[in-house]
């Protein structure tokens, strides 16, 4: 039964690869771009919020259209598929699972790394 259960489950998560709408991203991709879209949002909050001369609005939306220009796609691809996305929660779930696990491994890199005192 152990071994059965993750071949159950990579043949699910096959299945909804296959059944997504023409122009919907496949959550590998999905992925990808919304940890992009997150870092940008996190450049901008962080960088832009002590400089008021900024327009902190224009900022993002160039660095989300460096995000889709970086992975080919474009802002009404990210709308439709993350539109998609919100509305199949049941899908939306293992991208958002694989985003926490990439943000826990980039956040406990740099801990490990530091020299022992």
């Amino acid at each position: 039964m152990k071994r059965f259960l993750p071949v159950l489950l990579l043949m699910l998560l096959a299945c909804n690869n296959n059944n997504l709408p023409k122009g919907i991203l496949k959550p590998e991709k999905m992925q990808q771009v919304l940890f992009d879209v997150m870092q940008a949002d996190e450049l901008v909050n962080v960088k832009f919020t002590a400089d008021t001369s900024l327009n902190r609005l224009s900022k993002s939306v160039e660095l989300y259209q460096n995000v889709f220009k970086i992975h080919r796609i474009s802002a009404d691809d990210f709308k439709r598929s993350f539109t998609f996305y919100q509305n199949h929660p049941e899908q939306l779930k293992p991208i958002l699972d694989s985003l926490q696990k990439t943000t826990q491994r980039r956040i406990d890199i740099p801990v490990k790394s530091w020299p022992a005192k």
